[in-house]
């Protein structure tokens, strides 16, 4: 999953800083994200304007929220489906607003089917018949690679696409509380 949209996904839940992005989304897909990597991230999401300043909260962290052109580029990729890391997307997007997760799920359905129709071999021209039948043998090789996973992706989307549209795959994870800073105490 590309970072800059794992953080803005997170930015509709409301403002944060990279830390605390980085932990939320590690927390919603299992998947350890960089808070260093979160950071440049925010530094160049604000540079495109996809994320405003949103002041210094308590302890003095600058935080960012999402702007209504972040939101814009969020949806238009949302309505791509173009992502290959599905599972990813679709555990953050579920955690965050179920009818995303379900227009992401649709629209990545519809990007598989279109390029497993597109998929035409190229024509190779190797120097001679050897070289033709090993190359027409690993473009084969390939190819049944690609067309299963793609057939197994699309049925793992067909029924996560069922579960979301059920209402059974919507997560509602608030955001964590913010941590504590220093030792924890001690019971007495």
């Amino acid at each position: 999953m590309q970072v800059r949209f794992g953080v803005l996904a997170l930015l509709l839940l409301g403002d944060g800083y990279g830390q605390q992005l980085a932990r939320e989304f590690e927390r919603r897909t299992d998947r350890p994200l960089n808070s260093g990597q979160v950071s440049a991230t925010l530094e160049r999401l604000a540079r495109d304007g996809f994320v405003v300043d949103a002041g210094e909260d308590a302890a003095g962290r600058r935080r960012v929220a999402l702007s209504m052109a972040g939101r814009d580029a969020l949806d238009a990729w949302v309505r791509s489906g173009d992502d290959p890391d599905s599972g990813t997307v679709l555990a953050l997007l579920a955690s965050i607003d179920g009818e995303l997760a379900l227009e992401y799920a649709q629209a990545r359905a519809q990007a598989l089917a279109t390029v497993r129709s597109d998929d035409a071999p190229a024509e190779l021209a190797p120097a001679d018949d050897d070289g033709l039948a090993q190359a027409q043998w690993r473009r084969s090789l390939a190819g049944d690679r690609a067309a299963r996973l793609g057939a197994a992706e699309a049925g793992w989307l067909t029924e996560t696409i069922r579960s979301l549209r059920s209402g059974s795959a919507q997560l509602e994870v608030p955001l964590a509380a913010e941590p504590r800073r220093g030792r924890p105490q001690r019971g007495d």
